[in-house]
């Protein structure tokens, strides 16, 4: 698949703008797991920006495409072919996780859209919609069975975006919040 500016393949150096951009769009959850995961003494930010300059994690550059005019990146997607079997489910992963897993397990095959985030200032620019363009042919290339996604309910705008592009609410798991505040009761899982 060729990618044309302004969309370029992320690389190590876009780390910081991909932990920013998928801490806005996971709603607080991901610092949540980012913490869960540091070692004593390291911050949540210093695991994500090691998740996002890694070659293998489910956050990594190499499962990203940003957005850049030439002046920095303005949005990202991230998003990855799932396994063909579900998964289990590590005890020990936090569990405001859980219901995410839970949801990918239900769409094994499927390719992942991980995380779609605009910076604030770029909203209103179609930026999301063009990397949402982009979603087929990596569905096609890994030979996925569709695109998944997930989605929180009362996140009405990103509902409306994914349901413009053939996406349908095909399930949907309980908020796990603990110490998270979020207005909304249900992760749905969305897919085509």
């Amino acid at each position: 698949m060729i990618i044309k500016p302004p969309h370029r393949l992320a690389t190590r150096y876009d780390a910081t703008d991909l932990v920013a951009l998928v801490s806005q769009s996971s709603l607080g959850t991901a610092e949540i797991i980012w913490s869960s995961m540091a070692k004593p003494g390291e911050s949540a930010y210093t695991v994500a920006l090691r998740m996002a300059r890694s070659e293998n994690t489910s956050m990594s550059y190499r499962s990203a495409i940003v957005t850049d005019w030439g002046s920095g990146v303005m949005a990202a997607l991230i998003g990855y072919r799932l396994p063909d079997r579900p998964q289990p489910i590590d005890p020990t992963v936090h569990p405001v996780a859980v219901p995410w897993l839970e949801l990918r397990n239900e769409t094994c095959g499927y390719w992942h859209l991980a995380s779609l985030a605009v910076y604030p200032e770029h909203r209103g620019m179609g930026l999301g919609s063009a990397l949402l363009h982009l979603v087929q042919p990596l569905q096609e290339m890994s030979d996925a069975k569709g695109v998944c996604l997930h989605v929180a309910d009362r996140n009405l705008g990103a509902r409306r975006l994914y349901e413009r592009y053939g996406f349908r609410q095909t399930g949907s798991r309980p908020m796990a919040k603990g110490q998270w505040r979020n207005p909304g009761n249900d992760w749905l899982l969305y897919s085509r």
